[in-house]
């Protein structure tokens, strides 16, 4: 009995810890305006960072560098189209503590096509983390 009052104990002590010295991050809602997936683009990218034109790409990596519960939208503008990833890795969400991301589609039946654009077999998302579609 007492090693299961000293192991409650020592979680609740973690849990302090880790609520002190933690980043606080704030949800953040990131649109995507452009179907490009451009060569070069930042993988150290963060929200605070990001440009007036957002990819996917970009959208997905400043969610991941930015840490917290993200939520990755389409400008109705681009309703109907697809975007095409051309580069050879996948977006990918990785498993961190705290990394929450949900890419939210269209609403009607003029979605958001999500495709591989070139002869190189790679994955769309490679997912570790909590990633929600929409």
């Amino acid at each position: 009995m007492k090693h299961s009052v000293k192991f409650r104990l020592t979680l609740v002590t973690l849990a302090a810890i880790l609520a002190v010295f933690s980043p606080i991050t704030k949800a953040a809602t990131i649109t995507v305006n452009s179907t490009n997936d451009p060569a070069g683009f930042n993988s150290a990218i963060t929200i605070g960072t990001l440009g007036a034109t957002v990819t996917l790409r970009d959208a997905m990596n400043a969610a991941v560098n930015t840490g917290g519960a993200n939520t990755i939208t389409f400008a109705p503008s681009l309703a109907g189209s697809t975007i095409g990833l051309v580069q050879g890795t996948a977006p990918s969400v990785p498993a961190a503590f705290g990394l929450s991301i949900t890419i939210q589609g269209l609403n009607g039946n003029r979605g958001i096509t999500i495709a591989r654009s070139s002869t190189n077999q790679f994955r769309l998302f490679l997912v570790y983390g909590s990633l929600t579609l929409r």
